[in-house]
């Protein structure tokens, strides 16, 4: 496993999807990448130590699993042989702050520095790498931060508590992981309604997805558990159904 001169032996841990789609563009294309396709943010971590995750079908509609064993294997066969570890991260969006501490679980006993890369650090506005283009993924490497071992053991042991809860959902505020229920956002979708007097489904779910930087589909998801709850109604159907219009139900009625 040789390198090549400039960024030798690094391999680049990201989540799939956008964020590394804009990586493979960017000048580290050459360097060995491992993309991650999960979601830890609403996965199940009950098989979390044989590095499955199923995600759940009552929001995506199909049985999705996330097998990660090939991901793991190539990245502990890397560490063992003296790769440099750097992860592409946030402090604000779910998904890829508990991508980064997973790996440092994974990791814990192998290795004693991770690099690690917090997109919102190079401006608010990117949330998350996937919001990025490839040459602002360049521009973000010189912002490195090195996680020593105890670091790494600290993420770990957040890791360790959120699969312990192993919550409905997991979100981050004020750079904390909070385990979740499927009901913790009602009281705030209902009132944001309220307060709007209707709104589209794709409206609400926009407003949501862009405060806590977590999945669309998971908002639709929720919304339309309060549909079934009698707690909110539509008003106006469409046939693609986050086009339709919801209202408060009220409760004296």
């Amino acid at each position: 496993m040789s390198g090549t001169k400039g960024n030798d032996n690094v391999v680049e841990v990201i989540l799939s999807g956008a964020p590394s789609l804009s990586l493979k563009n960017s000048t580290f294309k050459e360097n060995e990448i491992i993309d991650f396709r999960v979601s830890l943010s609403v996965g199940d971590l009950t098989n979390i130590d044989n590095y499955i995750v199923e995600l759940p079908k009552n929001i995506y509609h199909e049985k999705i699993i996330c097998n990660l064993n090939n991901e793991i294997s190539k990245l502990i066969t890397f560490a063992d042989n003296n790769y440099k570890i750097r992860i592409w991260s946030s402090h604000i969006a779910p998904d890829s702050y508990l991508l980064l501490l997973f790996v440092c679980s994974c990791l814990k006993n192998k290795i004693d520095n991770i690099t690690v890369l917090y997109s919102d650090e190079y401006k608010k506005e990117c949330y998350s790498p996937g919001t990025m283009t490839s040459g602002e993924f360049e521009k973000l490497s010189t912002i490195e931060h090195i996680l020593s071992k105890k670091e790494i053991c600290e993420l770990s042991d957040i890791w360790n508590m959120v699969k312990k809860e192993n919550s409905n959902l997991r979100i981050v505020q004020n750079g904390i992981v909070k385990s979740v229920n499927y009901d913790y956002f009602d009281n705030e979708i209902i009132d944001l309604i309220v307060k709007l007097k209707s709104i589209r489904i794709i409206d609400l779910t926009y407003e949501l997805s862009k405060k806590y930087y977590i999945s669309d589909s998971i908002f639709v998801f929720l919304i339309s558990r309060l549909i079934d709850l009698g707690r909110i109604e539509v008003v106006e159907s469409n046939e693609v159904f986050i086009k339709s219009v919801v209202k408060g139900v009220d409760p004296n009625e």
